[in-house]
């Protein structure tokens, strides 16, 4: 996978390569390549609760 794109604390984005070594083309047994060709994880901020803190 390669990072093609980087925003601290925002999103991280990844790519796969086509030629990746593990793969039954480069004569190995079994195909461990990633399924997706692009993969992005963001960051979602949580709301805060409707009245702060609970209190007890």
């Amino acid at each position: 996978m390669k990072l093609t794109k980087y925003i601290q604390a925002e999103v991280m984005s990844f790519e796969r390569f086509d030629d990746f070594y593990y793969q039954p083309k480069n004569g190995l047994p079994e195909e461990r390549r990633v399924s997706s060709r692009a993969w992005t994880c963001a960051w979602c901020p949580k709301k805060p609760p409707r009245g702060g803190f609970a209190r007890r």
